[in-house]
């Protein structure tokens, strides 16, 4: 097969990773991948080093006409069989090259809760029947395409992944040294941007409370950057957390930085479903959400590897946090069983082979 992913900034985000993974899976399978973007980011030079052709379409709103005549002259000369795409501007695109002549298959996968409004859900029932299969990657996701006049029918759930290794081995120790942690301290960490979704000031304010009610030594890593940073840094100032509180910044070794960690925590107001939360469970450590979006598809009765908690309950969140502290045997089943939920759930290479039959099964639609 021929697949074409498209997506407006190819940057260094959960999507981005979506396609880089999925990308790599398909050339292993030996099928010809093209990546077609808008804003240049980190992700064309990765899969250029994948040896993936990438081109450039300037995509300026989902019904930019001269974008979708390009488009279908690059699907003829590449004989593309089938385009994913990731976001509503490009999907719509795809689909106005598919209605000028492009002899294509159209699959999008809706990262992002976002409610329409009355002329999106319109333009939806009209336009996404095009689309062959729409992926949504958790359940709150398929929920609200639904109410975006998405049809039912074409929606299947198939859940981000990460790779799982039966055997797991550990990262290189060196972070707790770094950060002049001692082995004595218990640490949380999470991986954030510092925007108002992430709900950063929600766990800052959280960690104060918890500082109050428990005497056992902890840290909580805070690993990213982004335009809240500086408030952040200035509460845990005046609230004299420094002893508390870690900023790294961005940093590339999150896998060495989760293996010295004992939780992990999302806090966010706002989630689809979150690759960081996956990624530590498979490193055998548990979490600590919020109830949002996807986060409980993954931290459940069912899964038994952590904990959930309303956005914004500071006193929930704190006596979560004190739960994992105080509470070894909660703590280590949880840890036992984090990452056999990863196994069952999340196995990236099993869910990948779930969107390979949508591709397959969109092919011979074509031919009959």
């Amino acid at each position: 097969m021929n697949i074409l992913f498209l997506i407006n900034f190819a940057g260094q985000g959960g999507s981005e990773k979506y396609v880089k993974d999925l990308m790599e899976s398909l050339i292993h399978k030996n099928d010809n991948v093209i990546l077609v973007y808008n804003e240049k980011g980190l992700l064309v030079e990765q899969v250029k080093n994948l040896g993936v052709k990438t081109i450039k379409l300037n995509m300026k709103n989902p019904f930019d006409i001269f974008s979708a005549i390009k488009l279908k002259n690059i699907c003829i000369e590449n004989n593309i069989n089938i385009i994913h795409t990731q976001f509503a501007r490009e999907n719509y695109i795809a689909i106005f090259s598919k209605l000028l002549g492009a002899k294509i298959k159209i699959i999008y996968t809706s990262h992002i809760n976002l409610n329409n409004n009355c002329f999106w859900k319109f333009t939806n029932k009209i336009l996404i029947k095009q689309n062959s299969y729409i992926i949504a990657v958790c359940n709150s996701v398929k929920q609200l395409l639904i109410k975006n006049n998405y049809p039912s029918n074409k929606i299947k759930v198939i859940f981000n992944g990460v790779d799982f290794d039966e055997k797991l081995i550990k990262a290189k120790p060196y972070i707790r040294n770094e950060f002049s942690i001692s082995k004595e301290e218990f640490v949380f960490v999470t991986l954030t941007r510092f925007s108002e979704e992430k709900g950063n000031m929600f766990l800052l304010k959280s960690i104060k409370y918890l500082s109050n009610i428990t005497n056992i030594p902890f840290r909580v890593i805070f690993v990213g950057d982004g335009i809240l940073l500086e408030e952040s840094k200035n509460f845990v100032n005046q609230n004299n957390l420094e002893n508390k509180v870690i900023f790294t910044g961005y940093r590339i070794d999150t896998k060495n930085i989760l293996d010295e960690s004992n939780v992990f925590i999302n806090s966010s107001s706002s989630e689809a479903l979150s690759f960081a939360i996956i990624e530590a469970l498979s490193r055998g450590i548990p979490a600590i959400v919020t109830n949002v979006g996807g986060n409980i598809d993954i931290i459940n009765d069912r899964t038994n590897c952590g904990l959930v908690v309303n956005y914004n309950d500071i006193s929930a969140m704190a006596n979560a946090m004190n739960t994992m502290l105080n509470e070894k045997e909660v703590y280590y089943n949880f840890c036992k069983n984090s990452r056999e939920a990863v196994k069952i759930n999340f196995d990236k290479s099993k869910n990948f082979d779930k969107t390979y039959d949508l591709y397959l099964n969109s092919i011979e639609r074509r031919k009959k």
